[in-house]
């Protein structure tokens, strides 16, 4: 959640007030993102740098980036 709270950040210092306020994405919003198979984290060295929410197909992403 740590990356989470980051970007939110990130948004409210751009000027972005609204997107992701009061709690959300909670971490049910994520554990459901990922048992759906939607939800994907993005590494940097093993550190977690990004999460995103995707409907593609699995077969349609690149893992090696």
């Amino acid at each position: 959640m740590q990356v989470m709270d980051a970007a939110k950040g990130i948004m409210r210092q751009s000027g972005n007030m609204h997107q992701w306020g009061d709690g959300y994405p909670s971490e049910a919003v994520i554990t459901a993102d990922m048992e759906r198979n939607g939800g994907f984290v993005i590494e940097d060295g093993g550190k977690v740098v990004g999460y995103f929410f995707s409907t593609i197909p699995r077969t349609h992403l690149r893992q090696d980036l």
